[in-house]
């Protein structure tokens, strides 16, 4: 399984980071976990076909985690090819939204090509090769009973359980207690002290960085934040566009 970080910033773009999303290789197949612009740019520089991905995983509708949607959708049904189709989540039933942005701009909706679904808590996803169940978090206030509209995804295959946080909350509070072998958490709205405390009662074989604040840019900044997760017995990383991990 390879994880490719095509953007690990955040609202704003920076000099070094694009915004929020992950690409996923596993088994040949590819999905694409968030898609902050440039996304499709970022795949397309790397000579990996948009129409290639199987699905597409939203954990909540901000702008940084799915502006680049619009271009990825052009891309995907551009010059397609016989077979393929791309399953697309969002985390709230937006699609006539979404349907409506397609036509403004004179995008046909090819329903032969994509087909779009709303995010529901549990398993949303088996291919055969990747499992993924959503997880709700609390990024997004709601309203007491009504439904979630941020998660955190577990992505299971090749034996290897990933837990992928997506925005959490200032307090941390909503940090999935989901058992994993590694996670990827984003590193922007909460402070690293809460988080450090929170990490330190898991067992990941492995912690990866993303959608990374500025206070944690440059080098300096990078080691400021690991030096809060230096008790951790496992491996601590932060990501920056274009990584590649073998997970």
């Amino acid at each position: 399984m390879r994880m490719i970080t095509l953007g690990t910033g955040h609202g704003n773009f920076t000099g070094t980071r694009y915004k929020s999303a992950t690409l996923f290789e596993i088994a040949g197949r590819l999905y694409l976990l968030d898609c902050g612009s440039p996304a499709a740019a970022s795949m397309r520089r790397r000579e990996i076909p948009c129409r290639d991905l199987r699905a597409v995983f939203n954990t909540h509708m901000h702008l940084d985690h799915i502006g680049g949607l619009p271009d990825l959708l052009y891309a995907i049904t551009r010059y397609p090819v016989a077979g393929q189709h791309t399953d697309v989540y969002l985390a709230e039933n937006r699609t006539a939204e979404l349907y409506g942005f397609m036509h403004a701009m004179h995008l046909s909706e090819h329903p032969e090509y994509l087909s779009f679904h709303t995010v529901t808590e549990g398993t949303i996803f088996r291919d055969g090769v990747l499992s993924v169940t959503a997880i709700p978090t609390d990024h997004i206030a709601r309203p007491e009973g009504s439904a979630p509209v941020t998660f955190a995804f577990l992505l299971e295959a090749e034996g290897k359980r990933i837990l992928y946080s997506g925005d959490l909350r200032s307090d941390f509070a909503d940090f999935p207690e989901t058992e994993a072998d590694v996670l990827v958490c984003e590193a922007t709205h909460y402070r690293p002290e809460r988080a450090a405390e929170v990490f330190r009662t898991k067992k990941y074989e492995r912690l990866i960085f993303n959608h990374v604040h500025d206070p944690w840019h440059g080098e300096e900044g990078e080691r400021k934040l690991l030096s809060y997760y230096t008790a951790l017995s496992c491996p601590v990383e932060i990501a920056h566009d274009g990584d590649e991990f073998d997970l």
